[in-house]
């Protein structure tokens, strides 16, 4: 829950490093450098994270921090790139990854009005800078050009490059291949509300539907959507559907404890209110079952680490609501794993 940088410049012989800022508890902080100006994600007096310009050497001073970009309670900074003329920010807004672009010294208004511009898809999509960040492709530092993915549940991933100047506009570079006779035309994707039980907030889930049929959900701390060619359900989604095949609704269930919904939604799900992450599970399962997505008796769960501590709680909260449970590596012995050094 804290971090500590350090930086040396590279024509220093020595190399020697200087802390940028010492842990503090609680502060998380990434730094980007840019010119004489270090470009830092932090969550000082920002919950859900800003950017901030700080110059080098100043580091130690907060009072002469800028906001770049500044921090808003609906929308979550998850990761950033920086570049001369620009800044390429992934958020969460609305339970979904966006990316937005921002040309620094330009009215909030202008990077709202790229944020939709980057980011205009189905509300079911998640977009994204490339990741991890050692493998990222936007290396340039002197470019107008971004590259970005997104992708969703009935569609592999989509590489693209966006023009941030001029008329914005995107390219695909490439779309990653899918086996079989694969036909998104054949299926459908929607992003759902249903009410968690004590009625403070949404719980959030994605799913395919072809109702009525067997349910199957999957949940993570920090679930991204992914494309159609995870291993967990190849039988589920390549080609069309068969007479004689099972037709699956597959559910994400965005539940307290991850990020989705910003850092709000993560702190209600940990700690002294844990017990918020298996009864949003439990209710998003109710809730499907009502709407007719998912038939009552062939509810699955499925959920691995922290999500198998998940599927440990629901098979004993409420087992009647699944059939079937998968727990896959549950971490459900967590006093006594983390006491053993």
């Amino acid at each position: 829950m804290s971090s500590e940088w350090q930086y040396a410049h590279a024509d220093d012989p020595a190399l020697e490093f200087r802390t940028f800022l010492p842990h503090e508890r609680d502060h998380e902080y990434q730094l980007e450098h840019l010119g004489g100006v270090f470009i830092v994600r932090t969550n000082w007096q920002a919950k859900n994270f800003r950017l901030m310009q700080v110059p080098i050497g100043q580091n130690g001073d907060r009072a002469g921090w800028r906001d770049v970009v500044p921090h808003r309670d609906d929308t979550f900074i998850e990761d950033f790139d920086v570049f001369n003329g620009f800044l390429a920010v992934s958020v969460r807004s609305g339970g979904l990854a966006k990316n937005l672009h921002r040309h620094p010294g330009r009215a909030a208004a202008r990077c709202r009005a790229a944020q939709r511009r980057v980011a205009r898809n189905p509300s079911s999509r998640a977009t994204r800078l490339p990741m991890p960040r050692r493998y990222r492709s936007n290396a340039e530092l002197d470019t107008e050009i971004v590259r970005y993915a997104y992708s969703s549940l009935t569609n592999a991933d989509h590489h693209l490059r966006l023009h941030v100047s001029g008329t914005g506009e995107k390219i695909l570079l490439k779309r990653d291949p899918v086996v079989g006779s694969f036909d998104p035309a054949n299926y459908r994707t929607e992003f759902l509300f249903a009410m968690a039980r004590d009625r403070h907030a949404n719980s959030r889930i994605a799913g395919v539907p072809q109702r009525p049929g067997p349910g199957r959900f999957r949940a993570a701390a920090a679930i991204r959507l992914r494309s159609v060619r995870s291993v967990h359900r190849p039988e589920l989604f390549i080609g069309a559907p068969q007479p004689d095949r099972p037709r699956f609704i597959y559910a994400i269930a965005h539940v307290r404890g991850g990020q989705e919904m910003g850092r709000a939604w993560y702190d209600n799900g940990r700690k002294l209110h844990k017990m918020n992450s298996f009864a949003d599970f439990i209710d998003v399962t109710r809730h499907l079952v009502a709407e007719r997505y998912a038939a009552k008796d062939k509810v699955f769960a499925m959920g691995g680490s922290a999500g198998g501590l998940l599927m440990g709680a629901i098979a004993n909260l409420s087992p009647d609501d699944y059939r079937g449970i998968v727990a896959q590596v549950p971490f459900v012995d967590v006093v006594t794993t983390m006491l053993d050094e």
